[in-house]
């Protein structure tokens, strides 16, 4: 008899707003990632993102029993300033019901006490998740307990599969689409403690803007975010902006960084 199949699903909280719900884009480009890398590499795993009209539009009642009429066996949260109040509230609830919890994001770091302290999540992953999620799901026992978690490299991300052409995720109804060409920041501001872990800049693959601005045109995209950490501090500048350029001969994109 073939094992169980377990299914891991991912929720992120769009941001409150005082307009119509769902009209700010709300792009679970994180969990994106995670699903399109782990559906490679995690075998007997399924890898599945609430939809936005139930992620975006539902408060909590609703957004609960929707979590618990998929069945998952983990449910991992992307934590943001804005949404890590109500994910732990909510990830307490799912924890009652016997469901492992798992957050992750710019939120889940050592100085943040009110989110390490609460124990609302079974597990917190800090910094680039793919390999430490991936990791993790290898070593999740059958009672929902974690066995140790060894330190994880940072992923080669040419070996990344697209989150959208994947399937995983799509642009949003107005056209909004987000996406990453390098991760890592050289600079070491005061402010910010991004480039003080990850200083490095590591680009993805060769093609993959080039891939994206093809895909975005035919499914969508209209308004592309590129949300890389220092756009214009890479090895490939000029190589990118001709790129943009070449891709978009006929103006159909709008570019922000």
């Amino acid at each position: 008899m073939a094992p169980k199949i377990k299914k891991a699903l991912f929720l992120q909280l769009p941001v409150p707003a005082f307009s119509p719900p769902g009209s700010e884009a709300n792009i679970p480009l994180a969990a994106g990632y995670l699903s399109a890398w782990g559906s490679r590499n995690v075998p007997g795993w399924e890898f599945e993102i609430l939809p936005p009209s139930q992620m975006d539009l539902s408060g909590d009642r609703r957004l609960i029993k929707a979590i618990l009429a998929r069945e998952p066996d983990l449910v991992a949260f992307s934590l943001y300033l804005w949404n890590s109040e109500r994910s732990a509230n909510i990830a307490e609830e799912l924890r009652a019901a016997g469901v492992v919890t798992v957050g992750g994001g710019p939120e889940v770091e050592a100085s943040n006490s009110w989110l390490t302290e609460r124990g609302s999540f079974d597990l917190l992953l800090s910094g680039e998740g793919e390999a430490r999620f991936a990791s993790m799901l290898g070593n999740l026992k059958g009672s929902g307990s974690m066995s140790p978690l060894s330190s994880c490299d940072l992923i080669k991300l040419s070996d990344l599969p697209s989150p959208y052409i994947s399937g995983y995720i799509s642009p949003y109804p107005d056209g909004s689409a987000w996406l990453e060409t390098v991760r890592g920041c050289p600079f070491d501001c005061a402010y910010c403690d991004y480039g003080k872990r990850f200083g490095k800049v590591r680009r993805f693959g060769n093609t993959w803007l080039a891939d994206h601005l093809q895909w975005f045109k035919a499914n969508g995209g209209k308004e592309i975010y590129l949300m890389d950490p220092s756009f214009n501090v890479r090895p490939d500048w000029e190589e990118t902006l001709r790129t943009l350029e070449h891709s978009n001969g006929d103006g159909e994109l709008s570019f922000h960084t």
